[in-house]
């Protein structure tokens, strides 16, 4: 999903700092020096240098420290007060690092005694944004913790600073505060572990990923020794070993929740949240059906709808995203929830377009007769190679959309108006400087596209006075190889042959209304269209790189009156600077196009590619981008397979 998961999960920072501190006798006038020592750590446990860390110390403001991390992620910060002022060592140790959010330990140390084990523990802005968030883990179990409190200590759960403790975390979220208070159950009920798990949580909640880490080890610990088996501890770690992107161990967790609670609806649903970040679509479903059951949960329902989606369910997914709706209004619900609704809403659409014939299931005499590039072909008689080649196709893909730079080239359109009868009546020859930036947040979801005329101007409109089209939307094509988009298409290995003094393999694919991702809006005017695709991709049997891709529309759309979009796009390897392997890039692209009657054809060829930086720009002083182009198609531009729909 886009970073569109993002909204749901709370942005905690964490680094590991493990401290050590120590008193030493002052000189005669009462002073007291306080040494503090640690490393900084990431979420992962590696060590991280260069990271800013400053004591903020009550009654000693003039003695505060600010020092920097080594190599080896370690630090030391000396700190004197005199005694006649200050009894113990208090205030908050902060950590800072551009790429990563602030974390924040207190610190609370007396005279003459030491404190180790704090920790001050970082991790990146994304880091668990697809994880459960930490205040929703404290809403779940809360409650329950409350529950148990009350069952096995009514005297604490009945106390004024517990009470007031639950409703800072609870009501409030204002974790700091309970944290003391939870602390002073704990003083007078140590037996309490209900009460140190809220603590674990009010610690987490507010970020200190250090202490709280510490401190549900201690909780474990206890556990152990009295033989007690609790499934909100199991949860809490569980939890924390996912944010830490340690599924296996996660998931080790929330099955020994489930022996504990069979029913337990968070350990199911964080089952099946792993098992979506897993692509194992089914138990995905499973799990997060059995988490419903037990328990309604809107994330259940939400995460849901998403395997159900995957898995090609869209009627399913439509029902559940009306219960999660539940009548509200669209714009109030999470990003997440919104992009998910709209690509419910895209699968419907495909799906009442009804099955086509496809390349993926056309006999082989009707393929051949249909398709002259299929001339020479020495077909397959199986497709038991048909996975190998698949993974090794997507392999290729995915590292194109990792490495890809901003790119600018030389692009030579030429634009044509035939008769019926493939006399050209219209013509026109442009030249543009063309731009490939590439997509953040994530594999396989594009590139944006660019192109200005000589002295610096949009070119969309171009050759709209002459009935002409601007087509664009080529270097993303092969997203529909990517692994993550894999199971919107089928798929099917016709053979080999040779071409262009190489060995090809030749891939048919065929978009599913199902579950096809990269999906093309077809827009006129107020009235638009979605369109799926098939096609042929042309592999080298080494490299299993793609050197040709053909797609054809998989149904006409009357709604636009789009009878025919078919684009053929021939590969080149382009060496760029800093990049070991050459990049397939666009070599020429020809488009043919019967809409409304209008028979249309485009040829592009690209050349002289460059990186697209700042001295391209001294170079050639117009290749600065044109602001986007909208999401629509027009008598002069249609968008090919790189505009998306859907996740």
């Amino acid at each position: 999903m886009n970073r569109s998961w993002g909204m749901w999960f709370l942005s905690a920072t964490v680094v590991v700092a493990v401290l050590t501190f120590w008193t030493q006798a002052g000189s005669a006038m009462g002073k007291k020096t306080w040494r503090i020592s640690g490393r900084v750590l990431s979420l992962q446990g590696e060590p991280l240098s260069g990271v800013r860390i400053e004591l903020q110390a009550e009654g000693a403001a003039k003695d505060q420290r600010i020092v920097e991390t080594n190599a080896k992620g370690e630090f030391q910060i000396q700190i004197t007060a005199a005694t006649s002022r200050m009894t113990r060592l208090q205030g908050v140790l902060a950590a800072s690092k551009p790429g990563y959010l602030e974390g924040r330990e207190v610190i609370d140390v007396p005279l003459d005694s030491s404190a180790g084990g704090i920790e001050i523990i970082l991790c990146k802005p994304n880091e668990g944004e697809d994880q459960l968030p930490m205040t929703a883990l404290a809403s779940i179990l809360g409650p329950q913790l409350k529950g148990g409190v009350a069952h096995a200590f009514p005297a604490e759960a009945g106390h004024p600073e517990f009470i007031r403790g639950y409703e800072e975390l609870m009501n409030r979220q204002n974790p700091a505060e309970a944290i003391s208070l939870f602390n002073k159950s704990i003083e007078r009920t140590p037996a309490c572990m209900d009460c140190r798990l809220l603590l674990g949580l009010s610690l987490l909640h507010a970020g200190r990923w250090g202490s709280a880490q510490k401190h549900v080890e201690d909780v474990s610990a206890i556990c152990d020794s009295l033989g007690v088996k609790k499934a909100e501890l199991s949860l809490i770690k569980g939890v924390m070993e996912a944010w830490r992107g340690h599924t296996d161990e996660a998931a080790g967790l929330y099955r020994s929740a489930l022996e504990a609670d069979p029913q337990n609806s968070l350990a199911l649903q964080e089952l099946g949240r792993i098992a979506i970040s897993q692509r194992n679509w089914e138990a995905a479903e499973q799990f997060l059906g059995n988490a419903l059951r037990a328990g309604p949960s809107e994330e259940s329902r939400i995460l849901r709808v998403r395997a159900l989606l995957e898995l090609g369910r869209v009627e399913a997914a439509s029902e559940e995203m009306t219960r999660y709706v539940a009548g509200r209004n669209m714009k109030d619900l999470p990003q997440m929830a919104k992009a998910l609704n709209e690509w419910v809403h895209t699968q419907l659409s495909l799906l009442s377009k009804g099955k086509s014939k496809s390349l993926t299931s056309q006999p082989v005499e009707e393929l051949v007769q249909s398709f002259p590039e299929l001339e020479g072909l020495e077909f397959a008689t199986d497709q038991s190679q048909l996975e190998e080649i698949l993974s090794k196709i997507g392999q290729g893909v995915d590292s194109f959309f990792r490495s890809i730079p901003n790119t600018a080239s030389l692009e030579m359109v030429h634009q044509e108006r035939l008769k019926k009868d493939g006399k050209v009546i219209t013509a026109l020859d442009q030249e543009y400087q063309y731009i490939m930036l590439a997509q953040s947040g994530g594999p396989g979801l594009g590139i944006q596209e660019y192109r200005s005329t000589e002295d610096g101007n949009d070119a969309v409109r171009s050759g709209l006075k002459q009935g002409l089209m601007l087509t664009s939307g080529f270097a993303s094509v092969s997203s529909i190889f990517h692994p993550v988009n894999r199971n919107g298409a089928d798929f099917r290995y016709l053979g080999r042959k040779t071409l262009d003094g190489r060995q090809i393999q030749i891939v048919a694919f065929a978009q599913r209304p199902e579950t096809a991702k990269m999906v093309t809006r077809f827009v006129i005017d107020d009235r638009s269209d979605l369109a799926l695709v098939h096609g042929l991709a042309f592999v080298d049997a080494e490299t299993f790189r793609i050197r040709r891709l053909h797609t054809y529309l998989l149904n006409p759309l009357p709604m636009v009156q789009l009878l025919k979009l078919a684009t053929e796009i021939q590969y080149q390897e382009v060496a760029f600077d800093g990049h070991s392997v050459p990049l397939l890039l666009p070599r020429e692209v020809e488009i043919s196009v019967n809409w409304r009657g209008r028979y249309l054809h485009n040829r592009h060829t690209y050349s002289d590619f460059k990186l697209f930086n700042v001295e391209s720009k001294e170079e050639r002083k117009p290749v600065s981008a044109p602001p986007p182009p909208s999401e629509s198609a027009g008598p002069d531009r249609v968008l090919d397979s790189g505009s998306t729909s859907g996740i």
